[in-house]
């Protein structure tokens, strides 16, 4: 890996050093993928990078798939391992576990809600804030359990996403879908800019008051179009839970352009046929009466579940433009491969909005229409991108000023707070399961927002959080490796602890020099050794290496 540098921990163990040797190349490819890469590749006269070793990898899978890193015995287990399949089947071992659930449910908690209280999705680059108040509501309501089941289960992913926007449960299984939309309380624009980067790719907000000024394929109609298919919500609380009722009547709105121009809004999106629907007369009093109605019947009326129009805009939103609607299949391929591989084909991964070309259009057609073919199979998908050789690359590249949107060496890409917290917990505990912080991890939350963002620089706020917060002192200086390896230093040596503590935080041995500079702290400080263990912990965690997948 790169060398990678923590500015704080500086001062106390030195420049970090790379991990060790790259072994021979002896994985399978994941086909397609690689030859459309290579064919790149040689028409740029770009040399890609080896295949990382082991001690990479093992990290690497680890944060991309359960968004932690590995353990000491899940690590040396790997690492013992001869079998020449042994990452494939890693692979799947960690698609199998309910931790890749979790995992993408906090990626796509982001990419549907964002971070903030108020409510807003902003395609997954998680601005605003997500406090403790927020992540309690959707804990509540289902809606975590609901991702992270929808995950761990594999299920189509047209059809959860059918789920969400129309907002009718029909089982317990989906029951939270609904609160993609109760959150949001009836705004409907906030609504129509949040489907549109989640489900399809595209931010639409810029043609709310003209067409798009850089694409003719995304005009004002669309936008208004988009609203207009939400509408007719309402917010109500029923006995199966909060659900979003839609009225059969209302909702004709207007727009007007830059010249003052007004239009109707029509039922219209992106790449679909605008659907008809025949509109009153201005003046003119819409019949509500029951027959425009469905009778509910069943399970819905033991629920009481709102009443569903005859004509439902949602309904024909979820048949008529979301069913195989081909932004849906590309918006996810193209996600998937920015989460894994550190940018999107179509950079960034929100803007599938035809500004410019994807770098690699076969590849990114190759990875939607087997997305689609497949069922919207979302673990196959995220198999085939992580068990190719591009994905297996080293982060050094062969040579200066390579261009990352080549793919010709792994990027590196920060941790999401969710997973920082989680790999931190690990490493300082090495239980994968240890009860979290609720509200040291809605801080994390809100310090560190970003999920798939154009780009992550470091700032002032992170730096003080992680110097001063009173939760994050308290769990370095209270945690079990602090307390273990501060009673084994006498007995053990210092040497060993060291080795063990670099190895939980960063998968890798220590320097000469981040040993040395590591045992003479805990020798100066022979009096309570835990507390300089918890600092050499605590140096490490909130360094770059530690901070970055690579």
């Amino acid at each position: 890996m790169r060398r990678m540098v923590a500015p704080i921990a500086l001062m106390l163990l030195g420049v970090f050093g790379c991990c060790s040797s790259i072994v021979a190349d002896d994985v399978r490819s994941s086909g397609r993928i690689d030859e459309l890469l290579a064919e790149r590749w040689r028409s740029e006269s770009v040399e890609p990078s080896s295949i990382c070793d082991d001690e990479a990898f093992v990290r690497r899978l680890y944060l991309d798939l359960i968004g932690r890193i590995p353990t000491l015995l899940e690590r040396s287990e790997f690492l013992a391992d001869a079998a020449i399949d042994k990452r494939e089947r890693l692979v799947d071992r960690l698609l199998a576990s309910p931790a890749y659930g979790e995992n993408m449910r906090d990626v796509f908690d982001v990419v549907f809600m964002g971070r903030g209280d108020e409510g807003r999705g902003d395609g997954g680059r998680g601005r605003g804030r997500r406090g403790g108040r927020t992540i309690e509501k959707r804990q509540r309501n289902g809606w975590h359990d609901y991702l992270a089941a929808a995950f761990d289960r594999n299920r189509p992913w047209d059809e959860v996403c059918r789920e969400i926007v129309l907002a009718r449960p029909t089982s317990e299984e989906n029951r939270a879908a609904a609160w993609f939309l109760f959150e949001r309380e009836n705004r409907f624009q906030e609504i129509a800019e949040a489907v549109s980067p989640a489900i399809f790719g595209v931010q639409i907000q810029c043609a709310q008051c003209h067409d798009h000024p850089l694409t003719a394929d995304i005009e004002q109609r669309h936008y208004w179009g988009l609203v207009a298919f939400f509408n007719r919500g309402q917010n109500v609380m029923a006995a199966g839970g909060p659900q979003v009722a839609e009225s059969a009547v209302g909702g004709w709105n207007k727009f007007a352009d830059l010249s003052g121009a007004s239009s109707d809004a029509a039922l219209a999106f992106i790449g679909a046929k605008a659907i008809d629907e025949p509109r009153p007369a201005d003046g003119e009093k819409e019949d509500n009466s029951a027959d425009r109605y469905r009778e509910s019947t069943g399970e819905d009326k033991d629920r009481g579940a709102p009443r569903v129009p005859v004509f439902s805009r949602r309904e024909r939103f979820a048949d008529d433009v979301l069913k195989d609607h081909p932004l849906v299949a590309r918006a996810m391929a193209n996600r998937m491969w920015g989460l894994l591989m550190g940018r999107g084909i179509s950079h960034p991964v929100d803007k599938l909005d035809f500004e410019s070309d994807p770098s690699h259009p076969a590849l990114l057609d190759d990875l939607a229409d087997e997305f689609r073919d497949s069922g919207y199979d979302v673990k196959q998908l995220v198999r085939r991108i992580a068990t190719s050789r591009a994905y297996r690359l080293s982060d050094v590249p062969t040579g200066d000023g390579i261009d990352p949107a080549l793919f010709a060496h792994a990027i590196e890409r920060p941790l999401i707070a969710e997973a920082y917290y989680r790999s931190m917990r690990v490493a300082l505990s090495q239980d994968p399961n240890t009860q979290a912080d609720d509200e040291l991890l809605a801080a994390f939350c809100e310090t560190f927002p970003d999920v798939l963002a154009e780009q992550s620089v470091a700032n002032l706020k992170q730096t003080l959080f992680l110097t001063n917060h009173e939760g994050m002192q308290r769990m370095f200086i209270e945690s079990s490796a602090a307390t273990e390896l501060a009673s084994r230093a006498t007995s053990e040596g210092a040497e060993l602890v060291v080795e063990e503590l670099f190895l939980r935080c960063l998968g890798r041995s220590p320097t000469d020099e981040e040993r040395g500079a590591s045992v003479a702290l805990i020798h100066a400080r022979a009096d309570d050794p835990q507390v300089a263990l918890a600092d050499i912990a605590w140096a490490l965690c909130t360094g770059a290496e530690f901070r970055w997948n690579h």
